[in-house]
């Protein structure tokens, strides 16, 4: 079930984000970011995001634990994630989570959206199929030697 996200699923979300940066992520970014990574930490990011108006998050839940989530800014109408659990990845929870978030983005004024992907990341042909266009490549070091984070836009939501 899509529904938007409340307080109460701060710690579903965070264990989501976790597991899906480890399974996505490792081998990609630097270790020592990926060891940082905690339910605890996360949740408590995870909380004030929940609380903040400009944010617009939506669960995906099924059998009453949250398999996905995405999020984004209002005011910019940047998708900051979409993270899916790998074991319900391919069934359709991510295109309904970027399809409600697009159609909401829509409904508040916005024409265009975009979202961040490191290069490396698979998910990147995710949103060229969801019809995004790539307009940005730039090095993020920060992440570990060569890693290269693509901007995607949608042009018309």
């Amino acid at each position: 079930m899509l529904r938007k996200a409340t307080e109460a699923d701060v710690n579903g979300i965070a264990s989501v984000h976790v597991q899906a940066w480890f399974t996505t992520y490792t081998g990609i970014i630097k270790s020592e970011i990926l060891a940082g990574m905690s339910v605890e930490n996360r949740a408590k990011s995870w909380s004030h995001h929940v609380k903040d108006k400009d944010q617009l998050i939506y669960v995906y839940e099924r059998d009453g634990h949250i398999v996905g989530f995405a999020s984004a800014r209002q005011s910019t109408a940047l998708i900051l994630t979409i993270y899916i659990l790998e074991d319900n990845q391919g069934e359709g929870i991510g295109k309904l989570l970027i399809q409600t978030i697009l159609k909401e983005l829509a409904s508040l004024g916005h024409q265009k959206a975009t979202v961040e992907v490191l290069e490396a990341n698979s998910s990147k042909s995710f949103y060229e199929r969801m019809g995004a266009s790539l307009i940005e490549r730039k090095l993020v070091p920060q992440y570990g030697e060569g890693n290269v984070l693509l901007t995607y836009r949608w042009d018309a939501m």
